[in-house]
C-alpha cells in the first residue's frame, strides 16, 4: 500500500477498535441511535471516497468514542479530497 497522508474513514475506525479491543456489536452496544448503526456499519464496511459521511453518523461515532464529531468528518473528507486530487483510493486489506 503507498503512503498517504489520507486514509478512509473505515480503515481508521477499524484500527481504533483494534486498539480497543472492541468489535462491531461493541459499537452497537454504544450506540442508541438505530440509524447511526446502521450508517456506521456501512462506513466500516465500503473504502469509498464517494460514500459521504453526514453529521448525524459522524455525532453517533464521536458519541461512541468519546471524541468530537467533527473529528470524523476531518478523517472523512481529507480522504476524499486527497483521492479527487490524485485520483487513487486506499484500498480495502479486508477484501
Amino acid at each position: 500500500m503507498e503512503s498517504t497522508g489520507a486514509f478512509p474513514l473505515g480503515m481508521v475506525l477499524r484500527e481504533e477498535m483494534e486498539a480497543r479491543g472492541w468489535t462491531e456489536k461493541d459499537i452497537e452496544a454504544r450506540c442508541t441511535d438505530p440509524v447511526a448503526v446502521l450508517a456506521i456499519g456501512l462506513v466500516l464496511a465500503v473504502y469509498d471516497p464517494n460514500l459521504i459521511l453526514d453529521e448525524h453518523t459522524a455525532e453517533a461515532l464521536g458519541q461512541v468514542f468519546g471524541v468530537s464529531a467533527k473529528l470524523f468528518l476531518n478523517i472523512d473528507h481529507s480522504y476524499r479530497q486527497w483521492c479527487a486530487e490524485t485520483g487513487k483510493r486506499v484500498d480495502d486489506p479486508h477484501e
